[in-house]
């Protein structure tokens, strides 16, 4: 047998299992970029890419806000991710420390900032 097995929405190995999705589910209304579960229950990740222009609109931040509520109704240990460019990371960090810090604090909530890459030099 493959150290890998297919079926049909699950992929397990020995030391690890976990939920597979052609498509993320939809929570509370929106659909995450990012979702990953173990089959355990143990354990949650959500998560969220965002442009500089688009990570603090009215739509992004509820958004966030629908995330993490998933995230704090769930008894597995959650995450909750967003990566944006390194630009904007200061402004969401405050954000998040101002608006969700303290009604999600049960969520590991993480901001990426990702370095931009300027395409013509490719």
């Amino acid at each position: 047998m493959d150290k890998f097995s297919i079926e049909e929405e699950r992929i397990q190995d020995s030391t690890l299992s976990y939920h597979y999705f052609n498509k993320t589910p939809r929570l509370l209304g929106c659909e995450p970029d990012l979702y990953y579960e173990d089959s355990n229950g143990k354990l949650l990740v959500l998560g969220e890419a965002k442009t500089s222009k688009d990570s603090e609109t009215t739509h992004s931040i509820n958004q966030y806000g629908k995330c993490l509520e998933h995230c704090s109704r769930s008894p597995s240990k959650s995450y909750f991710i967003v990566a944006i460019p390194e630009r904007s990371k200061a402004r969401i960090n405050n954000l998040f420390r101002n608006k969700f810090a303290k009604m999600y604090a049960n969520v590991h909530i993480e901001i990426l900032g990702i370095p931009e890459v300027d395409l013509a030099e490719y």
